[in-house]
């Protein structure tokens, strides 16, 4: 097995939470977070790649900790044996860096890379009147895409609110996993934008 870090900066530890288990509902939790005046979340299991119910939700947090601009102490897991192919490691690019790397594949994700050229809204979701607007520079370059479809916007509202890539309609979900915002692990989806909260910087930078 090997395994790589890269140690981002010390913040206080004013605010700093452990969390020891997984929780069932990420969104309200990450929400909950936010509100009692949490500034930092540490995540004591790591966040395999897989399609492991746990390692979803864990991945959801994740997710949703950075849309609350709440920094996260987390170790991603990288095993060729949990999933039947990879997906590449900046489909995951746009969430709050890991402080570490580990598992029989960790080599294939460039976690200097990732906190080098992290920065908030890399993929995020923003909602107007009838539509929803996805930005996506997960890849350096931007991606575009302004959703004023009533089925789509109900689906991609709905995965916004935590709710399972399973309950989208299966032709809503093909789509968005070709344009890469529902991310294949094993048989079940991951969606991938964060709908932004809280701006730790000026709007724009997005």
């Amino acid at each position: 097995m090997t395994s790589k870090s890269t140690m981002p900066p010390e913040c206080s530890r004013t605010g700093e939470v452990r969390l020891t288990s997984t929780p069932a509902n990420p969104v309200p939790t990450a929400r909950s977070l936010c509100a009692a005046g949490t500034t930092r979340v540490t995540l004591v299991e790591p966040v395999a790649i897989a399609a492991d119910g746990d390692d979803l939700r864990r991945l959801d947090l994740v997710r949703e900790l950075t849309a609350w601009a709440v920094e996260c102490d987390w170790t991603l897991r990288v095993n060729d044996q949990r999933v039947d192919e990879l997906p590449d490691w900046r489909a995951f690019a746009h969430l709050y860096p890991p402080r570490w790397v580990d598992g029989d594949c960790a080599d294939r994700v460039d976690l200097a890379e990732w906190c080098n050229r992290w920065y908030p809204g890399r993929c995020l979701m923003r909602h107007g009147p009838g539509l929803v607007e996805v930005r996506d520079r997960r890849r350096d370059v931007l991606d575009r895409y302004v959703v004023d479809d009533a089925a789509y916007v109900e689906a991609l509202r709905e995965l916004g609110a935590g709710r399972p890539p399973a309950s989208v309609a299966p032709w809503v979900a093909e789509s968005l996993q070709e344009a890469g915002l529902l991310v294949a692990l094993g048989e079940r989806l991951w969606w991938a934008p964060v709908r932004v909260r809280r701006w730790p910087v000026p709007a724009m930078v997005v």
